[in-house]
């Protein structure tokens, strides 16, 4: 009987240990990095550098000004800088005051020869938590007579927004899908809905994009 009983307890104390064992393995076990976040900073990082290599690659010049929001009305520091030669906006980048090299926001603008904008990226942070961006954003614009259409991005490559406005063939023009209200998601899944209407094909020419225009570029 004691022979059991002496049996059950190191079975009993055994299990106990094997409990305690991995509970403390667990808490020292590290948790691997939310890969979209890792990416999204990523890209907040090359947004940088973009505007870095834009804004010294021809002559500039800053405006500066001290923004913030209801309650932190002097949250970040603002520089916004232009071409010389076009007086057209390059970048807007924005520094938290209280801490100096953490970033707020970056926005990029790139342009054709005719000083219109092709492609904007941005990406910007909550005021409190500074993990990942809240939002980052890659519009692809379009031009095609009296239209003009833009497509956005995140920096996943997630398709959330659509619009174009204009004219085409003396009529009005006006297209809106978001993806917040399953609008983009529907008309995707169409085949003969409105991305396959002349104006759709006006503003956009068709419903594909080609994934590497959403690259940001090397200067």
């Amino acid at each position: 009987m004691k022979s059991t009983y002496l049996k059950i307890s190191l079975i009993i104390l055994f299990i106990s240990f094997s409990f305690s064992a991995n509970a403390e393995i667990k808490s020292i076990t590290k948790k691997p990095a939310n890969p979209i976040a890792v990416k999204w900073n990523k890209f907040v990082d090359d947004l940088l550098v973009l505007s870095n290599q834009l804004t010294k690659k021809i002559p500039h010049y800053e405006k500066h000004r001290v923004g913030g929001y209801s309650g932190k009305p002097k949250f970040y520091n603002e520089t916004k800088y232009f071409s010389t030669s076009s007086n057209t906006v390059t970048s807007i980048v924005q520094w938290e005051v209280a801490n100096k090299n953490t970033i707020h926001s970056v926005e990029v603008f790139l342009r054709n020869d005719q000083g219109q904008v092709t492609k904007d990226f941005s990406a910007s942070y909550l005021t409190t938590h500074h993990n990942a961006p809240i939002q980052t954003l890659i519009t692809l614009h379009y031009y095609n007579k009296g239209l003009h259409g833009f497509r956005v991005f995140d920096a996943s490559h997630e398709r959330i927004y659509e619009n174009c406005k204009g004219t085409l063939n003396n009529k009005k023009v006006y297209i809106d899908l978001d993806d917040d209200y399953g609008e983009l998601a529907e008309a995707l899944e169409d085949a003969k809905g409105i991305m396959s209407t002349p104006e759709y094909l006006a503003c956009f020419g068709g419903r594909n994009v080609d994934k590497s225009r959403l690259n940001i570029p090397n200067i």
